[in-house]
């Protein structure tokens, strides 16, 4: 279905800049300007497919970009997100304006709703989407969701989109700290996408600032930024070319743990002269796999270093390990992250936030009372946490340790296969369980923003739906504002009726108390359905990040007896020697923690 849009809407290169002279004759001035981007898309590490999508479009008038980010199960991701990106553009015209991108964009999110209406197993698919588009006047931002977009000028980087998350609500009103943020454990809930509800308000803007020559735009699913800090991107863009930034940059988020897909596309505005680049055609991309597109050539990318030396490695190590015990007695499914080993190098620890440091694309869920949970626990004894940490870690670099003496590696790197299948199988069912789980989620707590802001009216036919209490508390209302009305009709022929104004006045105030009791009856439904389904949604995320724990120790299981099975003399050797070095880490922390217990 997407393949005839693969050249033709997906073309980049330099375009036109019309610019009015101030000169007598009011002339106007084509100047040309060059564009030149790269694009990298990379399944990650634990998803068994990639949702992505990214495309761009290129006509005498404009050069668009985008990138999508789906959700929905096994299959609705990705074709949410392709789905999303091929109406949008055409849904465009020649000469686009701020109005025509946001109705292209409601267009498409009508697109996506409507596939997953036709289809059972994509109902409530849905997907992020950013998009800049340079046109012959002006530069214009748009997004849905968490994907963003980053301006790098003159070596600084500023985020231009805020995301439509639940938690960047709590912040916009003050009930959430910005630094409470990054670890929330609802930080990625969304409160906009495309595709799940029939309407949607997109964020559209022009730019005021006008792009320069010298900007570099990023667009990025949250697969990066959940592992990749503003000031390591700004540190990459800094140092490296387009083509070689987004390569970094996907490695190091998958170095981190690549808990989601990544997607990063790189768009740079250069000076008018430099016009020998070549024309640059970015296709929708197919997800799956490792896809990664610069200005001259396709290639599949390799996973690399992180630039961040051993020694800077185990310093964050520890740090971050003291930050997040926390989180590990609060909520028990973020375990602890295994060492990627790779064959012949030295790594003595990695950072364990970097591996767990955000929660990934699964867990865009609603509101809860995890931050009321976590504030709650700030008393807990942190060294007893760090202790049973340390306790896990030392029991598995033992054990790979023990697979050196083990003459049946082959057999255990067969389990560990299937182990990794069964698993992911069960992962991609309780994805779905916790999509269907937040979507429900999502709508109590806008019918609980509604009845607040707009009246227990305005929802009550919806909660009536769902509870018989409401449902009967509504009809005994609706009866006796039909007796009230019909009163008043009466009183209209006869004004003067003492009877009828003295019943009237009674109806009234009996509707008044049937009002109040509804209103009741609709808050404390409201409150008993969101709650249930909190509760819901956090054991799903307890199951899903239990599996997620095990499969990143799969991976770095089945790493080790890689190298155990294949690797060189010398590789097996310097696998042990880093190992070893990892447990005497270990075992010095374990004994420094010792005599701090004592002194409590």
């Amino acid at each position: 279905m997407y393949k005839t849009l693969r050249v033709e809407h997906c073309e980049l290169g330099s375009y036109m800049n019309k610019v009015k002279e101030s000169t007598s004759t009011d002339s106007v001035e084509l100047r040309p300007i060059n564009v030149t981007s790269a694009v990298a898309s990379d399944i990650g590490r634990v998803r068994n497919e990639n949702q992505d999508s990214y495309g761009a479009n290129q006509t005498e008038f404009y050069n668009l970009f985008v990138v999508a980010d789906g959700m929905g199960g096994v299959e609705g991701g990705a074709i949410a997100s392709k789905l999303a990106i091929k109406t949008f553009i055409e849904s465009l015209h020649e000469h686009v304006s701020e109005d025509e991108l946001r109705e292209s964009l409601k267009r498409a999110n009508q697109a996506v709703f409507i596939r997953g209406q036709e289809d059972e197993q994509l109902a409530g698919m849905g997907t992020t989407f950013v998009a800049i588009c340079f046109t012959v006047h002006e530069t214009y931002l748009l997004h849905v969701g968490d994907s963003r977009a980053y301006r790098f000028r003159q070596g600084a980087l500023e985020q231009l989109t805020r995301d439509h998350t639940l938690v960047q609500e709590l912040v916009d009103s003050g009930a959430l700290r910005p630094e409470q943020v990054e670890n929330h454990p609802v930080s990625h809930m969304l409160t906009r996408s495309l595709g799940p509800s029939q309407s949607v308000e997109p964020d559209c803007k022009r730019l005021s600032d006008y792009s320069r020559s010298g900007d570099r735009y990023l667009l990025c699913s949250d697969g990066l930024y959940n592992h990749v800090r503003d000031g390591e991107i700004a540190e990459i863009l800094s140092s490296k070319r387009d083509s070689e930034a987004v390569k970094t940059l996907v490695a190091l988020a998958n170095e981190r743990g690549g808990t989601d897909n990544i997607t990063v596309l790189i768009v740079s505005v250069c000076d008018g002269a430099q016009n020998g680049h070549q024309d640059q055609r970015i296709p929708i991309s197919e997800s799956g796999g490792v896809s990664e597109q610069t200005n001259s050539s396709t290639f599949v990318g390799k996973h690399v270093r992180s630039p961040l030396s051993t020694e800077k490695l185990l310093f964050f190590s520890v740090l971050a390990l003291g930050m997040v015990s926390l989180l590990f007695l609060i909520i028990p499914f973020f375990m602890k992250s295994d060492l990627a080993i790779r064959p012949g190098t030295a790594h003595l620890a990695q950072s364990l936030s970097d591996s767990i440091e955000t929660i990934s694309e699964d867990q865009k869920i609603a509101p809860s009372r995890f931050e009321a949970a976590i504030t709650a626990a700030e008393g807990i004894d942190l060294l007893q946490a760090r202790e049973s940490s340390l306790r896990e870690q030392k029991e598995d670099t033992v054990r790979y340790i023990e697979f050196f003496e083990h003459d049946q590696l082959k057999q255990k790197e067969q389990l560990n296969r299937e182990n990794n299948r069964r698993e992911n199988k069960e992962l991609d069912r309780v994805r779905i369980q916790i999509e269907r789980a937040t979507r429900k989620l999502a709508v109590w707590h806008q019918r609980k923003k509604d009845s607040e802001g707009k009246g227990a009216l305005a929802v009550a036919i919806e909660v009536a739906a769902v509870s018989d209490a409401v449902r009967s508390l509504k009809l005994q209302f609706d009866q006796i504002t039909w007796k009230y009305l019909r009163k008043m009709e009466a009183l209209r022929y006869e004004p003067d009726n003492i009877e009828l104004k003295e019943q009237l006045l009674e109806l009234q105030q009996e509707r008044e108390q049937a009002l109040l009791t509804l209103s009741a009856g609709i808050r404390d439904t409201i409150k008993e359905e969101g709650s249930k389904t909190e509760a819901e949604v956090a054991e799903l995320i307890i199951r899903k990040d239990a599996l997620l724990a095990r499969l990143t120790r799969n991976i770095r299981e089945r790493e080790i007896l890689t190298v155990l099975i294949d690797g060189s003399a010398s590789e097996r050797k310097a696998l042990r020697e880093e190992l070893e070095a990892e447990l005497r880490v270990i075992e010095s922390e374990q004994a420094q923690l010792k005599p701090m217990n004592v002194s409590f």
